[in-house]
């Protein structure tokens, strides 16, 4: 089995184009595992949920969560604090290695980080990633 992490991004771009169903058929022709951690499920489903422009974009996303076309890292058996404290570790490195005017910078967020994490999980899991 491989896993694949998906990140916002590639979400909310192919909600957007209609262009989710590849998911679909990526893991029915595949079997492999379509990854997003709770930081992304926020960003794409529970956040956008609320805002009109964006309801029917998360509403598809969520879809495809309830048909288990994509899952959360709880189905490999990833502890979800083990997870939320590897991401907080790689937000501390990255958000605080830039300040300007004695403030740091964030360059990352949450979802970003949540993603990394879960990915050196999955290596350290021997659960090899689908690049």
């Amino acid at each position: 089995m491989k896993a694949l992490v998906l990140d916002s991004g590639i979400l909310i771009n192919l909600s957007m184009n209609g262009l989710l169903y590849i998911l679909e058929e990526l893991k029915k022709i595949s079997g492999i595992k379509i990854l997003i951690t709770k930081d992304v499920k926020y960003e794409t489903v529970d956040r956008p949920i609320n805002i009109p422009k964006f309801e029917l974009g998360a509403l598809r996303v969520q879809n495809l969560i309830n048909l288990k076309i994509i899952e959360l890292p709880d189905s490999l058996q990833i502890s979800e604090k083990d997870l939320n404290s590897l991401t907080q570790n790689y937000l501390e490195l990255a958000n605080h290695s830039i300040q300007f005017k004695n403030q740091y910078i964030k360059i990352v967020s949450n979802a970003e980080m949540s993603c990394l994490a879960l990915s050196k999980i999955l290596s350290d899991k021997n659960i090899p990633l689908y690049c």
